[in-house]
């Protein structure tokens, strides 16, 4: 307990969590970053590693992942299926399935498995076979996913970093949702037409482009931020005294029936997510500007953007 105590103390000293944090806030926020390993899909174990990393250094980071081997080789399969990591779940594979011979002939999922950078989501019996879903186990492992993917849209997506980032800037700080709109249509348009036909979990696939494209102009950008109520899709830090929250939310309704009634009833809906979860909260507390977006997303892309009036 006197560990946590003095961690907590530190913590709300460094702005690192809110000045009302309880111990079992902390243990929460240990969990996000650090748990989730499971070979059986229901017991889970934290990375002693990271946790040991966490309390001597006071800061949630990523340990265990930071190297340069740890990118390179998490990039390679990337970039050969680059579809696998966009989405919550990954597909199930059997127990025959597990043993690693060689990169080529192994199935992405038990690749990363066995190189814990994902964990078992759960178990189940098809013709009394065993198959295994996988899912990513921690914020730690999914906030690296992010950073390697922000790596490898940089040299895509990028053509003229200062004009992108000073048009995305303005965008959002004079509030010009037309501007906004074009301004992320254009980077979802961009992609190959079979990103946007086989992505699983379009939600996720489409959060995933914003964050590294994001990412690759604005410094500081956070995805799934821990709020009163919940945790944001992206939060941007502009300046010092101006934060952007963005909520994203897709709709799989067919884009041939409305599509302006179906998006705006989608970026409605995020607004509503981020008012009701109070996602801008912490930050009011400290004297920060909050701009909130509800971006709504459907079909192969087609996307709206709002703020907040």
């Amino acid at each position: 307990k006197n560990y946590f105590d003095l961690a907590l103390n530190s913590l709300k000293a460094t702005n690192y969590m809110p000045p009302n944090s309880t111990s079992d806030d902390l243990i929460r926020e240990i969990n996000y970053w650090y748990d989730g390993y499971s070979w059986d899909g229901k017991t889970t174990v934290l990375n002693p590693i990271s946790v040991l990393n966490f309390f001597e250094n006071l800061r949630f980071e990523s340990y265990w992942l930071a190297t340069a081997s740890s990118k390179n080789f998490v990039s390679d399969i990337m970039k050969a299926y680059p579809l696998h990591l966009t989405k919550d779940n990954l597909e199930d594979i059997s127990r025959n399935e597990f043993d690693i011979t060689t990169v080529g002939s192994t199935k992405p999922a038990s690749l990363l498995f066995n190189t814990g950078y994902l964990t078992i989501d759960k178990i189940t019996i098809k013709n009394r076979r065993s198959y295994y879903t996988f899912k990513v186990p921690n914020f730690e492992v999914k906030d690296f996913y992010y950073d390697i993917l922000k790596s490898s849209l940089y040299n895509i997506l990028i053509k003229n970093s200062s004009k992108e980032k000073e048009e995305l800037y303005m965008a959002i700080i004079i509030k010009d949702e037309k501007s906004l709109t074009n301004i992320i249509g254009a980077l979802y348009s961009g992609l190959p037409a079979e990103h946007h036909k086989f992505a699983v979990k379009k939600e996720s696939f489409y959060h995933s482009i914003l964050w590294g494209y994001c990412s690759a102009l604005i410094s500081q950008v956070r995805s799934e931020e821990p709020g009163a109520g919940g945790d944001s899709d992206l939060v941007l830090e502009l300046n010092d005294q101006t934060y952007a929250i963005i909520e994203l939310k897709y709709s799989k309704e067919n884009p041939q029936k409305n599509i302006e009634s179906i998006l705006s009833s989608c970026a409605k809906a995020a607004l509503a997510t981020i008012k009701k979860k109070r996602y801008g909260e912490r930050y009011h507390f400290k004297g920060i500007n909050v701009i909130n977006i509800g971006l709504g997303v459907c079909g192969e892309g087609q996307v709206k953007a709002i703020f907040e009036k």
